[in-house]
């Protein structure tokens, strides 16, 4: 857990109970997530991705947002990502401790990820919009072949996404609910 302390905690499920934390940040913690085995990241108000190795006791501070990260979603493969209010998402290696990929279509504050199955994940932003990005491709160079379909259709923020099997379901402020079947490639 995080929160506007600007720590990370850590609980053990079998023994119902705090075992260790790490102070992360002066500001708020927004998102933690975990990204390997004994890995987790922690994205803060001031840009920055944190990941910590709990076997090793190593703490990485990865710089390349300009705005706070919001969210955070592991994806495959020691990858994972984030979203940030300067509305980018980066596509990270956890073992490498950098970026891959710089995934731009937002105008607007990226506020939701989700992994989708087969190499998809999906943003949801303050732009109303939801992108749905095709990490397999995030290999090339040009970010219009890693994106693979915008979804329009709220009025409102996208606040939250979420995916099951080959359905996507986002949810906005403007009291709207959009389900779409995600088309195969």
């Amino acid at each position: 857990s995080a929160g506007i302390d600007g720590a990370m905690k850590i609980w053990s499920l079998r023994a119902d109970r705090y075992i260790g934390g790490f102070q992360l940040s002066s500001g708020p913690v927004w998102s933690v997530a975990a990204v390997g085995p004994n890995k987790f990241a922690a994205g803060s108000i001031d840009g920055r991705v944190r990941v910590i190795d709990l076997k090793k006791a190593d703490l990485t501070a990865l710089t390349g947002h300009r705005g706070s990260v919001w969210q955070l979603q592991c994806t495959d493969g020691g990858r994972f990502a984030s979203g940030s209010a300067d509305g980018s998402v980066i596509l990270w290696s956890a073992e490498l401790k950098r970026p891959l990929k710089y995934l731009e279509g937002h105008t607007a504050s990226v506020d939701s990820l989700a992994y989708l199955s087969e190499g998809l994940l999906l943003s949801g932003s303050f732009d109303r919009t939801a992108i749905i990005w095709d990490l397999r491709a995030a290999r090339s160079k040009s970010c219009k072949q890693v994106r693979r379909n915008t979804l329009r259709g709220h009025q409102g923020f996208v606040r939250s996404c979420i995916a099951y099997k080959n359905l996507v379901a986002t949810s906005s402020n403007d009291r709207g609910k959009r389900r779409r079947t995600i088309p195969r490639a």
